[in-house]
C-alpha cells in the first residue's frame, strides 16, 4: 500500500467576527463574516471614572488619545471615545498594547468618558449606545478591517486541523 505524500493539511481559523479558510500553503483564501451577535459573558477589568475638580465631562488624558490597535494582529471590536465628535466608536483591536482608550462595550466607553460628571440615567446610555452601535453596523463593510491573512499568522487563533488521506 502506498501512502499519498500530497496530502494536505487543511487549517481552519476563527477570528471573534471574521473567519479565514486556508490550505496549509496558503492557497484558496475564503473569507466570511458571522452575521449575527453572540452574547457572552466576558470578564473585564473597568476603569473607574476620575473625578475632575473643573466639572469637565471627560478624562481628557485618556479620552482625548487615538484609538490604538496595537501591534498584535487580531481582530476585536472596541469602543473608543471620539473626542472629536463627543460619541463612542467602534474600532478593531489588535490584542495586545494599544492605549487606554478601549472599551469592550460602549456603555463603559460612555461612563468612562462623555458622561463622567453628568448624572444620566443607564436607560439613557443604553439608548445612545442602541443607535451608535446600530451606526456601526450599518457602516461595516464585509472586508473593512480584515487581517490580512498570509497564512503565517503570528497572533494566537483558535484553529481545528484535518489531516487527509
Amino acid at each position: 500500500m502506498v501512502m499519498n505524500t500530497r496530502a494536505k493539511n487543511v487549517i481552519i481559523f476563527f477570528i471573534v467576527t471574521h473567519g479565514m479558510v486556508l490550505n496549509s500553503d496558503g492557497s484558496e483564501k475564503f473569507q466570511f463574516r458571522k452575521r449575527y451577535k453572540d452574547h457572552v459573558t466576558r470578564t473585564t477589568t473597568t476603569q473607574s471614572p476620575l473625578s475632575t475638580t473643573d466639572g469637565t465631562a471627560f478624562n481628557s488624558s485618556i479620552c482625548s488619545q487615538d484609538p490604538a490597535k496595537g501591534d498584535c494582529r487580531a481582530h476585536l471590536e472596541n469602543w473608543y471615545y471620539n473626542s472629536t465628535s463627543g460619541n463612542c466608536s467602534v474600532f478593531y483591536y489588535g490584542g495586545c498594547r494599544g492605549n487606554k482608550n478601549r472599551f469592550d462595550t460602549c456603555q463603559e466607553c460612555m461612563r468612562n468618558c462623555r458622561f463622567q460628571n453628568v448624572s444620566e440615567t443607564d436607560s439613557n446610555i443604553t439608548a445612545i449606545c442602541n443607535e451608535l452601535e446600530q451606526a456601526a453596523e450599518e457602516n461595516d463593510s464585509w472586508e473593512d478591517g480584515l487581517p490580512e491573512a498570509s497564512g503565517n499568522e503570528s497572533t494566537e487563533h483558535h484553529a481545528l486541523a484535518y489531516r487527509g488521506n
